[in-house]
C-alpha cells in the first residue's frame, strides 16, 4: 500500500477549485449563472478521476469506483 503524502490532499481540491473559478470567469463574461450550475456533476466525478490519474492506480477495483 502507498503511504499517504499530504500534498494528495490539495490535488483533486485545487482542480476543482480551478475548474469552479474557470467556470465562474465565464459565467460572468457572459452574464449567465446557470452554467456553472451544469458542472456540479462533473465537479463531484473530478477529484476522484484526477487522482485515479495521479496515483496512477489502474486496478479494476479502482476504475470501477471511479466510474
Amino acid at each position: 500500500m502507498r503511504d499517504t503524502n499530504p500534498e494528495d490532499f490539495w490535488v483533486p481540491v485545487v482542480s476543482v477549485l480551478g475548474m469552479q473559478v474557470f467556470l465562474y470567469l465565464i459565467a460572468v463574461a457572459i452574464k449567465d449563472n446557470s452554467i456553472v450550475d451544469m458542472f456540479w456533476g462533473v465537479g463531484i466525478a473530478l477529484p476522484n478521476v484526477v487522482v485515479l490519474l495521479v496515483n496512477g492506480n489502474w486496478h479494476h477495483r479502482t476504475i470501477l469506483s471511479t466510474a
